[in-house]
């Protein structure tokens, strides 16, 4: 059975996990990419290498992003999360990228594995690319829950 998810759950989630799917379209193309990310409460804070996906961005700042989880008895939540693309720059960048690598290092210790790639895993700063920070800020969120059907249930 499938269920929605309430506020609470919904955060609860976006805080849990630190990769999800962020989805952008423009010029006719719609892209679905992984990234890593921080749940700020408000936004989602993400980080990248200027390129496609921030061209893409920049020309049509309306953003989704999507979070799962599965655990191992079969039960799942998904959120999906309608949004605003905005470049973060100076301190507010800085504050942001900040938060997120606190983010990836909670997840390392408390999962006992190391995440390598995405933030900061390319040299920020001083990279190949230049980096881009950002924020989705949410406009709306919604949840939902339940179990993976199994043979013979």
């Amino acid at each position: 059975m499938i269920r929605e998810l309430q506020t609470a759950e919904i955060d609860r989630l976006l805080r849990s996990e630190i990769i999800g799917r962020l989805g952008f379209h423009a010029r006719g193309r719609t892209d679905v990419v992984p990234i890593t990310y921080v749940f700020d409460g408000k936004s989602i804070i993400g980080h990248t290498g200027l390129g496609h996906k921030v061209m893409m961005m920049r020309e049509n700042p309306s953003v989704c992003f999507e979070v799962d989880h599965i655990d191992r008895t079969g039960g799942w939540e998904s959120v999906l999360v309608h949004g605003e693309f905005q470049e973060l720059h100076d301190d507010d960048a800085t504050h942001a990228l900040d938060a997120l690598l606190d983010h990836i290092a909670a997840f390392e210790r408390l999962d006992k594995r190391p995440v390598t790639h995405g933030a900061g895993r390319f040299a920020p700063g001083g990279g190949e690319r230049p980096e881009v920070v950002f924020r989705i800020a949410i406009e709306d969120k919604t949840g939902r829950g339940g179990t993976i059907l199994q043979r013979g249930a």
